[in-house]
């Protein structure tokens, strides 16, 4: 992830990010905390993160299977990141 940014951070100057992490007891809070200064310092707008802890499982034949409140979490990111992208499109063109 941390080479993703450093090369495409040009790419992605002034757009939204959300963050999905996964884990046990800390559900990836650790990964996610560890990435926000980096965006910061990049000029990625932070929209929000869904965190899956991986001990509800929520594999069901292979597939994923999200609960109601994973599903709600991640459809609130997606409407964060659509209300985001507009807004920053005209900081981006200016810079």
């Amino acid at each position: 992830m941390k080479n993703a940014i450093d090369y495409l951070h040009n790419e992605w100057r002034c757009k939204p990010v959300g963050l999905l992490s996964y884990g046990g007891a800390a559900t990836g809070t650790r990964a996610v905390q560890s990435l926000k200064p980096i965006l910061a310092t990049l000029r990625l707008i932070y929209a929000g993160e869904v965190t899956i802890p991986l001990i509800l499982l929520p594999i069901v034949d292979g597939t994923f299977s999200g609960n109601a409140v994973l599903i709600a979490g991640a459809q609130n990111l997606m409407k964060e990141l659509a209300k985001l992208t507009p807004a920053f499109q005209a900081i981006r063109q200016q810079s």
